[in-house]
């Protein structure tokens, strides 16, 4: 079982091709879903199948198209060890990063191995069979407040890196509990990353890693 990156992969192709062929592959993906070896396959970070690749790189990176639709004609994805992720129009470089606790890894291996996960705030270091992850209650707005840190960590680390100048960074971020926007937690958020600087980027992209029932993300803002 896997995703066949092969149409896409290292090819300048229409951005239209690009939106249609990646939104049928999510669309096929959320199918599988409820086959379970697809499901472990599918979540499990590996580097001999293309889902890390899929989900971690090509979904964002659809999301920002298609905010920026109409704005330019051809993109180049590649999946292999570069700088820059994709060329978007021949000139301008795409990186594509995550920002997210550096223990979430142990919340997917808990949702696979026991069908629930907690906080990635309060793991246990012992080696157990039952889960690591821990309940762990966030106070106030300890949750957003947690989710800008991973942003701007995330930006911070590739401003370090060499990109021509007007590069484009997309970051898609997982938060360590739902975030509600009844509660204004989206607005807050916003709030907060509107503080943080561009550098050489023209444009830092964020997105949530999370889909509404419709296939689209529940947050995207366009720094």
């Amino acid at each position: 079982m896997d995703i066949d990156l092969t149409p896409i992969d290292g090819k300048n192709i229409d951005i239209l091709y690009f939106l249609e062929f990646v939104a049928e592959e999510l669309k096929k993906h959320i199918s599988l879903l409820k086959n379970k070896s697809y499901k472990n396959i599918a979540f499990t970070s590996s580097n001999k199948n293309n889902f890390k690749h899929f989900f971690e790189e090509i979904i964002p990176l659809m999301f920002f198209l298609q905010k920026e639709k109409g704005i330019y004609s051809k993109i180049k994805y590649m999946s292999s060890d570069q700088k820059g992720d994709a060329i978007l129009d021949d000139s301008t470089t795409i990186e594509i990063t995550k920002a997210q606790n550096e223990n979430k890894y142990l919340v997917t291996q808990d949702m696979l191995n026991h069908g629930y996960a907690f906080s990635s705030k309060n793991i246990q270091n012992e080696v157990s069979t039952t889960s690591k992850t821990q309940p762990y209650v966030h106070k106030n707005e300890e949750h957003i407040k947690d989710v800008a840190l991973y942003i701007h960590e995330a930006i911070e680390k590739k401003l370090k890196k060499n990109y021509p100048h007007g590069s484009i960074l997309i970051i898609s971020f997982e938060s360590d509990t739902l975030m509600l926007e009844c509660d204004g937690d989206y607005s807050c958020l916003e709030k907060e990353v509107m503080n943080f600087g561009k550098g050489i980027f023209s444009k830092i992209y964020i997105i949530e890693n999370f889909l509404n029932d419709d296939l689209q993300p529940k947050w995207q803002f366009m720094l």
